[in-house]
């Protein structure tokens, strides 16, 4: 084999098992979800009081005392939400019920080789339309999955905005007097951040699997040519 052929090999290789991630690491299987999930300790809220200061922006009358109404349905609702299901608690059964349905078996045994681990940027309410009373749930929720050895096989940001039709509206005053509904609706943001994820995971893997083929065929017409040498 000559010095020419073998450089060809050796750089085909090299190209295949540098800078990507093989189909194979990428395929669903056992896994862990990570436990802790780090998140902001205050919810985000974009509701009426934002909306006013548009409307008032365009010389419409803005009520200091909405105004004053909306910060206390903000205060409540936040006080409300440390007594409901941690939101580190139920992100993670969201992600790993979302997960399931491509291929993944969510795992508490330590020995299983990859793992998720996720991190909320941001949740809470936004305005479900502009200059609008209702609100919808919003969440930015980041994931990546890695390795035993901590190597970062593939990683997102998934988010969720409050114009996500998707998802249901609701009054603030119903989340002041509802908090079993800030957690149903904060799960909804959760799930549909989960599925985003998902589905550039998917594509990911198929760019991989992309990759895999080329690679492989790039590989044996090399072992051809030098055969034929």
């Amino acid at each position: 084999m000559s010095c020419t052929i073998r450089l060809a090999l050796c750089f085909v290789f090299w190209a295949a098992t540098s800078g990507s991630v093989s189909a194979s690491a990428l395929s669903p299987g056992p896994v862990q979800v990570e436990s802790s999930i780090p998140y902001p300790e205050k919810m985000t809220f974009i509701g009426l009081s934002q909306s006013l200061e548009l409307a008032a922006s365009m010389g419409l009358a803005a009520s200091a005392v909405t105004r004053g109404e909306v910060k206390r349905y903000v205060h409540d609702a936040t006080t409300q939400r440390r007594n409901l299901t941690p939101l580190a608690v139920f992100v993670r059964e969201e992600f790993s019920d979302a997960i399931r349905g491509k291929g993944f078996t969510p795992e508490d045994d330590s020995t299983t080789d990859n793992r998720f681990r996720l991190a909320v940027r941001k949740y809470g309410f936004g305005m479900a339309e502009l200059i609008s009373r209702e609100v919808r749930p919003l969440m930015t929720l980041y994931a990546e999955l890695v390795t035993p050895d901590n190597k970062v096989l593939w990683s997102h940001e998934a988010v969720v905005k409050s114009d996500d039709k998707n998802l249901p509206a609701i009054l603030p005053e119903q989340l002041r007097t509802d908090p079993d509904e800030q957690e149903m609706l904060l799960r909804a943001a959760a799930h549909r951040a989960s599925e985003k994820l998902m589905e550039n995971y998917e594509g990911k893997a198929k760019k991989a699997d992309k990759s895999d083929a080329k690679d492989a065929k790039d590989a044996k017409d090399a072992e051809g040519e030098s055969g034929d040498k």
